[in-house]
Parts: C-alpha cells; sequence; structure tokens
C-alpha cells in the first residue's frame, strides 16, 4: 500500500497472458476489461472461461488489479485496467503464444505472462524456431507505450531445479540484450 502513495495504476493497461479468467470473480475487480480481452487459445475468440478446475488466470489479474471489493483483497494496481488474454496451456504451438503477445502489446502497456517454460519451451535468440517470439518481444519492448517500450513482466518459474525459471531461460528476454550479454566483453 505504500507504492499507492506515488501509483495505483490509474491509466496503466496491463494485458495478462494466462490460462483463462472466471467472469463473476474478474468482475470485482474493478477494471477489467471484457471488450479488449480475447482468446487465442482453444474456442471462440471470447471464451474467456478458465480451464476445469483451473484458477491462475483469475487469481492473477485479481494480485494485479482487484480493487478489495466485497471483502477480497486489493491489487498492487488497484487502478488499473487489466485485459484479459487467454491462452491453452499444454501442448500448445508457439504461434499461439506469439499471436497472444502481439495482440496484448497492441492494447496494453504492461504484459504480464503468467505461464511457465514448459508451454511452448525454451530457446535462444539464436534459434530459428523461436524467431516469431523475439521478433515479437523485440517489437513491443521498442514500439509500444507510443515508442517508449511496453513493460513486459515474466513468470518467474517454480522450477529451478530442471532449469524451468527466468533466470536460467532466455524466453523471457529482449533478444538484443541477450546476445549483448553472451558477447566477450572485448566484442562489445
Amino acid at each position: 500500500t505504500a507504492a499507492w502513495a506515488y501509483s495505483t495504476g490509474a491509466g496503466v493497461k496491463v494485458a495478462l497472458i494466462d490460462d483463462g479468467f472466471d467472469s463473476a470473480t474478474t468482475a470485482l475487480y474493478g477494471d477489467f476489461d471484457t471488450a479488449l480481452s480475447r482468446n487465442f487459445g482453444v474456442g471462440g475468440t471470447t471464451d474467456l472461461a478458465e480451464p476445469s478446475g483451473g484458477f491462475h488466470g483469475t487469481t492473477t489479474s485479481g494480485l494485479i488489479g482487484a480493487v478489495g471489493a466485497s471483502d477480497l483483497p486489493a491489487g498492487l494496481a488497484p487502478n488499473a485496467t487489466i485485459i484479459g488474454v487467454k491462452v491453452t496451456f499444454g501442448s500448445t504451438p508457439l504461434s499461439e503464444y506469439v499471436s497472444a503477445l502481439n495482440y496484448a502489446a497492441s492494447v496494453g502497456s504492461v504484459i504480464n505472462n503468467s505461464f511457465g517454460f514448459s508451454g511452448f519451451g525454451t530457446g535462444e535468440p539464436t534459434g530459428v524456431a523461436y524467431a516469431t517470439w523475439y521478433a515479437a518481444i523485440a517489437s513491443a519492448v521498442t514500439t509500444g507505450r507510443a515508442g517508449l517500450g511496453d513493460v513486459i513482466v515474466m513468470a518467474s518459474g517454480n522450477g529451478r531445479g530442471t532449469a524451468s525459471n527466468v533466470g536460467l531461460q532466455p524466453t523471457g528476454e529482449d533478444p538484443r540484450e541477450r546476445v549483448r550479454r553472451l558477447q566477450p566483453v572485448a566484442a562489445r
């Protein structure tokens, strides 16, 4: 709550890429924008529902933007507008995540990627199979927010033992920075 003296998220659009959102709960969050929200996974473009037994997208959107209504806690940025961008977790083609990221960049200034690296695997920026993913990240961080660049947040991961976290995998990084860091010091 001390951060709210500086910002409550007013005027900020957060595009949240996750596995779905429960409309009855997100309606209590204040500014969950169902008109801008989209589904890039299984089902129609307006089907934002969580998978059976799921709760991750709904919970994460509340952690970000809940306003504290109906005895719910307030989120980190209770005055931000949340835009749900649904993907289907599991055996999902990389193209689904790329489409979701490109859309999120077009409607949000902060993009929260709330999925683990097992979603589509990992690959270095020089890997041809991941070129579209890194191109989407590069575009968002250079052209988003009217040229200031979108802020991209990645899930940190729960699997350090299997190298499945943000510290050990490159898929959450700006590819230009990753390549620069991997160059020998003399070449920089």
